[in-house]
Parts: structure tokens; C-alpha cells; sequence
């Protein structure tokens, strides 16, 4: 397993491409479109949230076999094919040549970068990672967060960006300026626990 090195990247207004059609795809593309990129999906059959986002001007779509021509122009790609390995090694194989950051679903071997889960709330942002090691734990602790983060938390986020703006304009020393933001979460708490599995150190 690897230790990746948790970064994120600004995608806004940049190409992407994202090879297959199934509800992987689906959930990679809707990610992408929400950090705003410029997204193209290459393949033959698509989910039907999928095609909903073609039909509205979204997304492009290329019923298309993948070529090594769909990789012109792009920063980014996600290969959500699981079932073609020859597939997958000439993906990564060209992205690298053409220094393009490439991620295959659930094969690590062929990535360069991975897709954490993601919990959203709001402005918030938390990427939740095992390094491979447990996809399925990471799920589970995104799901268990998002029973903690709720509406509230994005108000008082918003509340948070309000009183950032204000401050930059009220406050020209940047160490006050810190300060009083420091203050305004200084009472900010996060309760809480965790359940294991029952007799699981035993095994």
C-alpha cells in the first residue's frame, strides 16, 4: 500500500477525461463537474444520470472507443473500467508519457493519484483515505461524519467566509487579523466515538 500525499488540485475550467459509463463513471464525473472542469466521457453505454447530464450541455460524450487522441488537450484522466487490463495499461502508459495525471478505479497499480471519500457539507471539504488499504472503512467513516455535519455547520461556515471579508477590510495587521479568526472557532467542538467490530483484535 502506498502513502499518497493528499493534495487538492484546482481543476476549474480545465479538460477532463473520464473513460467508461457506469455508475463509477457517474460518481467521477459528478465530482468533477462540482469542482468545476470540463468534462468528456468516452463510452459506448451510459447510466442513465449520465445521459441526463448530456442531454442538459454538461458533459460531451464519445461513443467512441478510447484512442490515444481523446488524451489531447486534457489535464486529467479517470478510467472507471475495471474488466480490460490491456485497457487499462495503455491508459496510464500514454498519460504518462504526456504527463497526465491518470487514476484507475480500484487499481493502484495504474494511478497516480486516488479518489478519497469525500464528505460534503456546505463549504467543507474532508477527504477520507486508507491508502487502499480499506475502501470500504473509509465509506463508513464518511457516512458516520455526515450523521456530525449538518445544515448548521454550513451556516456557520458561511457565517465564517462573512466575518474572513469583513476582517480583511477592518483589519490591515495580518497576525490580528489571525487572531480574531482564532477566536471565532475557539469554542468549536467535534464529539464523538467509534464501534469496532466485536472480538476483532482476537483474529
Amino acid at each position: 500500500m502506498k502513502n499518497y500525499f493528499q493534495i487538492s488540485l484546482d481543476i476549474e475550467d480545465r479538460s477532463c477525461l473520464v473513460i467508461g459509463g457506469n455508475e463509477e463513471a457517474e460518481d467521477k464525473v459528478q465530482r468533477l463537474l462540482d469542482a468545476g472542469a470540463k468534462v468528456t466521457v468516452v463510452s459506448p453505454r451510459l447510466t442513465e444520470g449520465l445521459h441526463l447530464l448530456v442531454a442538459s450541455g454538461r458533459v460531451v460524450w464519445n461513443e467512441a472507443r478510447f484512442t490515444s487522441q481523446g488524451l489531447v488537450g486534457q489535464s486529467l484522466v479517470m478510467l472507471c473500467v475495471k474488466t480490460d487490463p490491456p485497457l487499462t495499461e495503455q491508459v496510464f502508459k500514454l498519460c504518462r508519457s504526456a504527463g497526465i495525471l491518470v487514476c484507475a478505479y480500484d487499481q493502484p497499480k495504474w494511478c497516480d493519484f486516488t479518489m478519497p471519500a469525500l464528505v460534503k457539507c456546505g463549504r467543507l471539504r474532508l477527504a477520507v483515505s486508507t491508502g487502499g488499504a480499506a475502501p470500504a472503512l473509509a465509506r463508513k467513516v464518511r457516512q458516520g461524519l455526515e450523521m456530525i455535519f449538518d445544515d448548521r455547520l454550513a451556516r456557520f461556515l458561511d457565517w465564517l467566509a462573512e466575518q474572513r471579508t469583513r476582517l480583511e477590510k477592518e483589519e490591515p495587521v495580518l497576525e490580528a487579523r489571525r487572531e480574531k479568526l482564532k477566536g471565532l472557532v475557539k469554542d468549536f467542538e467535534i464529539t464523538g466515538r467509534v464501534i469496532y467490530p466485536p472480538d476483532w483484535e482476537k483474529k
